[in-house]
């Protein structure tokens, strides 16, 4: 079954979601292994995904408001 069309936004918003995800595994390792600095730089990039998720679906929902989405 083919995937749904998505918006540009849209697009970005599941891959970001998709990487905060990963980024979330891969601090969950980190931790169990005893790699304290790798964790701490996840962190910090799960902080920024997290911040440019907020980000886009404040646009998404913006164009929703304007009507600049089918």
């Amino acid at each position: 079954m083919p995937e749904p069309e998505l918006w540009p936004n849209e697009a970005t918003s599941s891959a970001v979601g998709r990487a905060l995800t990963d980024v979330e595994a891969i601090a969950r390792r980190a931790a169990d292994e005893g790699f304290g600095e790798l964790v701490d730089v996840a962190q910090d990039t799960i902080a920024a995904l997290d911040d440019l998720a907020t980000q886009i679906d404040a646009t998404i929902d913006a164009q929703d408001e304007d009507g600049d989405r089918g």
